[in-house]
């Protein structure tokens, strides 16, 4: 199954790849985007929410995609919110290898 819009095709290369999920997001999501309009989309490319745990914490959507026989790959998109606005949003990535 292909990686969705978000977490495909990024550079082999960990920084990189970390520095341009980042830069997808900001520009996908921009500050003052709706919440809602937000989860839509992660949703749609099949990522988990997690919600805030408390009111100055950040939320986030998760996507898990097996990388090889040894690694996990992992996509996080995180926000908070003033009201039902974006006030803060980035992306996280990086692998978990045993």
């Amino acid at each position: 199954m292909p990686l969705p819009e978000l977490a495909g095709g990024l550079p082999s290369n960990f920084e990189q790849a970390q520095k341009v999920f980042d830069q997808r997001v900001k520009a996908k999501f921009a500050v003052g985007t709706l919440e809602s309009n937000l989860k839509a989309v992660v949703i749609n490319q099949g990522f988990r929410l997690f919600p805030a745990s408390s009111p100055s914490d950040f939320a986030m959507a998760v996507l898990e995609r097996k990388e090889s026989f040894l690694c996990l790959g992992r996509w996080t998109v995180r926000w908070r919110v003033k009201g039902d606005k974006l006030s803060e949003v980035w992306g996280v990535y990086g692998s978990l290898c045993v």
